[in-house]
């Protein structure tokens, strides 16, 4: 078995990765349920205001600056939890030791990688050699988000809710 997988997230991300392995399985992945049902619902939204904006009445439309500014900030999010996937999936490779017990519950590295990190998705997440890494472009390391530490203790302040997933 290989050792943990590290990440840095390029997005700010409401918890770490350290912070991610803390929590329970059903936790995790209850929480790529529901960010990818949000990206599905924002990836649609995102083609209904470009269809808009490329049509007659959004060409002639003076006001589409609102239009464009919601498409950009949709991007932004669809980008933000596309890495959040990554992040949570890795968590979970990491608390389950290894990519058998990860396709157990349904979650494939390379798919993931492939749908939501560099190459598939928005983000630029891309798996080191041999999953020795995850980089996603990020310059610097925020203190606390790159290595996973065996002396890490439960997170005492995330709460999950049924809207907004997990929060600090």
């Amino acid at each position: 078995m290989s050792g943990p997988i590290p990440f840095t997230p390029k997005h700010p991300q409401p918890f770490t990765l350290e912070e991610a392995m803390q929590l329970e399985v059903e936790t995790l992945t209850t929480e790529i349920n529901r960010l990818t049902n949000s990206i599905q619902h924002l990836s649609r939204t995102q083609d209904e205001l470009t269809s808009y904006l490329r049509s007659e009445e959004g060409r002639s439309d003076p006001d589409t600056t609102e239009v464009e500014q919601a498409v950009e900030e949709n991007e932004e999010v669809i980008a933000s939890q596309s890495e959040r996937i990554s992040l949570i999936t890795i968590a979970l490779r990491n608390k389950l030791g290894g990519e058998t017990r990860l396709e157990h519950y349904g979650f494939k590295m390379d798919e993931v990688f492939a749908k939501y990190g560099k190459g598939g998705g928005p983000n630029g997440v891309s798996v080191g050699a041999g999953l020795g890494g995850v980089e996603n472009g990020a310059t610097a390391i925020a203190p606390g988000r790159m290595a996973v530490s065996s002396t890490v203790g439960p997170p005492t302040n995330l709460t999950n809710d049924e809207e907004g997933g997990l929060h600090l």
